[in-house]
């Protein structure tokens, strides 16, 4: 029997078609439940060296935050520890669920540098206006008492997330 009479007799018959298509089904099964797996734990998963990288970046930030408001070189420093510990955190990250809680602790990171900054600005705001209006500003300095604004960050859900 040549190649033309087996292919002839043997794929056009009804029996060995349905072999065929039920191994295909069966083999677009495996892969897709595959793929729907994969996707699940790329989404809901957090790897055990990002969930360790990003607590601990998580805590020194939370530390900073309570320090308040810091001298410029003592913040330098503790931000750049935590600058470490956050990109030891992007270096840890496989899955998409570990880079969103990579961007959160930058986002966390970020509002914590815009909170040291900001009693710095309304100082030299203040200082702005009353050079403008007053001449001998200076001796009547400070005109008003002003609060360190704190700009929010919910760091709960963080937290939530890593325990």
């Amino acid at each position: 029997m040549n190649f033309r009479e087996f292919f002839r007799y043997e794929i056009g018959h009804k029996r060995t078609t349905r072999k065929i298509v039920v191994a295909l089904g069966f083999a677009l099964g495996i892969v897709a439940v595959g793929l729907m797996s994969w996707t699940a734990i790329d989404r809901l998963w957090i790897s055990p060296g990002e969930r360790n990288a990003a607590r601990k970046a998580l805590f020194q930030l939370d530390a900073l935050q309570n320090q308040g408001v810091l001298s410029d070189i003592d913040f330098v420093a503790r931000a750049k520890q935590i600058e470490g510990r956050v990109d030891a955190a992007e270096k840890a990250a496989w899955t998409t669920k570990d880079r969103s809680i990579v961007a959160k602790l930058m986002k966390y990171q970020s509002v914590i540098s815009e909170s040291q900054a900001l009693p710095r600005k309304q100082i030299m705001a203040q200082q702005r206006e009353l050079s403008l209006a007053d001449p001998n500003w200076k001796q009547k300095w400070p005109p008003r008492s002003f609060g360190v604004a704190t700009i929010g960050f919910d760091s709960r859900e963080l937290h939530k997330e890593l325990d």
